[in-house]
């Protein structure tokens, strides 16, 4: 994995720049695009930086739209305030169709972006008038639900991106009142369908596995008989656990593939698991969340230990399909088991210390594993992620355990053996493959 893999349309730019320079010569420049899954030829002339200035300057349009309307709106007739929000809203989408007819795309997306802002506002302003408030969420579903096919007919990312963001608010207001979301899997899908047949899109990529993570946490809470509604106990969290184990398996296996899409999505994939599972050993590296997983309640222990085992076997599946190192996938999956098997077993927090220890020393193993890790693979990132794992985590100790000049200095003789043995294999290392 290389983190050049997530900047290709800085890449491209870049190589184009060598090429007018005289650095390299054209074919050169083909082959190294070509290697990242770029068209040298085929570049768009316009960043995206462009669309979005101008998508911002009509939403700041619209906004004082709604001001001067909103200033005047006690004083309106309730008639001529139905007539004008539903004018606006139409006239602004009609020109947004037209500029899409005349294949003007870019201007056709941000009126279209404008009306569907007009068009919220008007779901919202109708049901003000009208007193329409009985179930306020529906509002932000249909508006939604409004963006969505806007989205499918223009292909266009930020109508798409959009309609996420409505869909996630829609998520969370419709789970806070206890009503089930079960419309969210049609937007998943838009999202998919995004993904597979339109374009490339780290942020939909990851907000299409942030769904279907949310999905199947409120399922776990709807199983539990949790009253249709979020309820962050144990069973929550170790489906979280377990859904990274799927999500780590599933990174090995875009990445072994052969499509450079699917390479890019298993290179951020990657990052943002081990991103997660640093936080979560920071997280479990007090003794309060040891305690209070290990007195919790199981309403479903057994449905519980199988939906772990299931989500760690996917896991493991998944890297070996990709024909990966599957060690170190296979040691979180019996770690992740055994620990949820002693809290289930347990029912009292009077090992919570002990468990606090173990996971402070498995930071500081992974915090040197990455070191390594990067140093060998020439990976910036891991080398820089274990170096800042090692020094928190003995931040977070002396803060938390310590808290005197010894301790202190003891911990810092400790952190310089291990940044200096770093150093030293790093010496080494590339002395070595220099002579090589």
């Amino acid at each position: 994995m290389r983190l050049i893999r997530l900047l290709k349309n800085d890449l491209s730019r870049e190589v184009a720049s060598w090429h007018q320079q005289g650095i390299i010569n054209e074919s050169q420049a083909e082959q190294i695009c070509a290697e990242y899954g770029i068209d040298y030829h085929h570049q768009p002339s316009r960043s995206y930086g462009y669309y979005l200035l101008v998508g911002l300057g009509y939403l700041f349009l619209g906004l004082s739209i709604l001001v001067v309307v909103g200033a005047n709106w006690q004083d309106m007739p309730r008639e001529a305030r139905m007539i004008g929000l539903i004018a606006l809203t139409l006239f602004t989408n009609l020109a947004g169709v037209y500029r899409y007819a005349q294949q003007r795309q870019g201007e056709a997306v941000v009126l279209l972006l404008l009306g569907s802002i007009f068009y919220g506002a008007s779901i919202m302003l109708i049901a003000q008038i009208y007193h329409l408030g009985e179930h306020y969420p529906d509002g932000i579903l249909w508006w939604s639900l409004g963006v969505l096919p806007m989205a499918v007919l223009t292909q266009s990312f930020m109508l798409t991106l959009l309609t996420m963001i409505l869909s996630f608010i829609w998520f969370f207001v419709e789970t806070s009142l206890h009503f089930f979301p079960f419309m969210f899997p049609v937007f998943l899908l838009l999202n998919a369908w995004y993904l597979w047949r339109v374009r490339q899109s780290m942020l939909l990529f990851l907000s299409l596995v942030t769904g279907v993570g949310l999905m199947g946490a409120y399922g776990v809470a709807w199983f539990d008989g949790e009253s249709y509604r979020f309820a962050h106990g144990a069973e929550m969290v170790v489906f979280v656990w377990g859904y990274f184990v799927v999500l780590h398996g599933l990174a090995k296996w875009l990445s072994a593939h052969t499509l450079h899409v699917l390479k890019d999505y298993g290179a951020l994939l990657s990052l943002w698991v081990l991103r997660f599972t640093l936080l979560t050993l920071f997280v479990m590296s007090f003794e309060g969340p040891w305690k209070d997983l290990l007195r919790a309640s199981w309403e479903t222990p057994l449905a519980t230990m199988i939906m772990l085992v299931t989500l760690c076997a996917a896991g493991i599946a998944g890297a070996y399909a990709a024909k990966a190192d599957i060690r170190t996938i296979s040691i979180m999956s019996v770690v992740l088991t055994g620990i949820i098997g002693l809290a289930m077993a347990q029912g009292d927090s009077s090992n919570a210390e002990l468990f606090q220890l173990l996971d402070n020393i498995a930071l500081v193993v992974v915090g040197i594993w990455l070191v390594v890790r990067g140093i060998r693979a020439g990976i910036s990132q891991y080398f820089y992620a274990g170096v800042a794992t090692i020094m928190l985590t003995g931040l977070l100790r002396y803060i938390d355990l310590i808290g005197d000049y010894i301790g202190a200095a003891i911990l810092f003789i400790i952190f310089a053996l291990i940044l200096l043995s770093a150093a030293r294999y790093w010496k080494s290392h590339y002395t070595g493959e220099g002579a090589s």
